[in-house]
């Protein structure tokens, strides 16, 4: 079973049915090698090899694989230079042909990153855990929950914020379009508010209230300051043609003189 290629995670149940048999005696070497293929790693196998059962060629791959699914548990990219060390592999011809053979048997999955001497892992299969592991576990997961929920906590934030975005949008659009209407079309703006008018008249002496009042009295001071300005012109204008008058009086025909008979000359006719 230790040098079964698909058999990763179940050296566990077979240690609790073998833990009494292989306690004592020449059989504890096997229950100790059991317990590397559960939990440990290459080196620890060259740290016990003299105490250990000497493993077959298939059994030293079989462990070198769970070897790097627990350094793919601590780092997604694995150097070489430490593949090469834990593995004790001679070059990087040997330690590529290992990791291709666990990515075929979907131990790991992955990719090999030769220009920067990496082992970029995606996925891996998962160990058998210790007890005194499980506080790690419940550890990682708290962390996750937390940072789940810190993530859902700025999402609601960002909707809040894009959904007061557009009630401002919303609002300053139908405030623009209000003030080009009542640029344009005056009476319709106040004939709009006319039953505004007539719901705040009965409350308030003073008539229209709110929004009504607001649109009323700006319609009313436009049409004032164009009354104004249209009566400051026909005054100017009247004023110029007063002061045009003055300057020029009015001319005069002059009449040619009527020759008038001389008394003296009528006299003298008559005489003759």
């Amino acid at each position: 079973m230790t040098a079964h290629r698909e058999l990763t995670s179940v050296y566990t149940e077979l240690r609790s049915l073998l833990q009494i048999m292989l306690a004592e005696g020449a059989n504890a070497a096997y229950l100790q090698l059991l317990n590397l293929f559960a939990y440990g790693t290459y080196p620890d196998y060259i740290a016990n090899k003299e105490s250990l059962p000497e493993l077959s060629t298939a059994q030293q791959n079989k462990l070198k694989h769970l070897t790097i699914v627990s350094l793919a548990s601590r780092m997604k990219c694995i150097p070489y230079s430490v593949l090469l060390k834990d593995l004790e592999m001679r070059n990087l011809r040997e330690l590529e042909d290992l990791i291709i053979e666990a990515v075929y048997t979907d131990i790991i999955q992955g990719k090999l990153d030769q220009r920067n001497q990496l082992l970029e892992v995606d996925f891996c299969i998962g160990r058998d855990i210790r007890k005194k592991d499980i506080n790690n576990i419940v550890k990682t997961l708290h962390e996750w929950c937390d940072g789940c929920e810190a993530v859902l906590l700025g999402i609601e934030q960002q909707v809040l914020r894009a959904n007061q975005y557009k009630e401002n949008h919303h609002r300053t659009q139908q405030q623009v379009e209000a003030e080009e209407a009542l640029g344009s079309h005056p009476p319709l703006c106040v004939h709009a508010h006319t039953a505004e008018w007539k719901e705040g008249a009965g409350d308030s002496a003073h008539g229209l209230q709110g929004p009504g009042k607001a649109v009323l009295l700006t319609w009313m001071v436009t049409n004032i300051k164009k009354t104004l300005k249209a009566t400051a012109s026909s005054s100017a204008q009247e004023m110029e043609q007063q002061l045009a008058e003055r300057e020029c009086p009015p001319h005069v025909e002059q009449r040619q003189p009527t020759k008038k008979m001389s008394k003296v000359k009528g006299l003298v006719s008559s005489r003759h």
